[in-house]
């Protein structure tokens, strides 16, 4: 990947916080999901229920498809980023630590958060490797 396209693909990735993951369930079609995400570098993070149909979608095919942009008022304005890639749960706990304070000092609203609910919900970390994915599309649609 030559620096140029990366730089766009970092500038992307910091400028937002959400992202919609594809997953390919057990019956062959896609499942798009919103989630928040965290970045370093080119390696994306971001958690997942471990009871959730994602993870049990990710657990039998670790593939993914993900989607980053904005709502803007003109079509061709439209800019964004489209990944393939390899997402997996991250066991390494150094790894685990420091995806949860990237997430910690890019959300510092949930930290804050006090739920109502105080069931303890255990999240995982997924990964996904800036090694296996490609940049698919960066669309920067010609003005009119």
């Amino acid at each position: 990947m030559d620096d140029n396209l990366k730089s766009k693909i970092l500038e992307l990735l910091d400028q937002h916080r959400i992202m919609t993951v594809a997953t390919n369930r057990p019956d062959g079609w896609p499942q798009a999901t919103t989630v928040g995400y965290v970045n370093d570098g080119l390696t994306i993070y971001f958690l997942c229920s471990p009871q959730s149909q994602k993870a049990a979608n990710l657990a039998r095919d670790g593939r993914i498809s993900l989607t980053i942009d904005h709502d803007v008022s003109d079509p061709m304005e439209i800019t964004g980023l489209s990944m393939a890639a390899h997402a997996q749960p991250v066991t390494d706990p150094t790894e685990v630590a420091k995806a949860m304070n990237l997430l910690r000092t890019r959300y510092p609203e949930y930290v804050a958060c006090r739920c109502r609910n105080r069931r303890k919900s255990r999240f995982t970390v997924c990964a996904c490797r800036g090694a296996r994915s490609y940049c698919s599309a960066i669309a920067a649609q010609p003005s009119r």
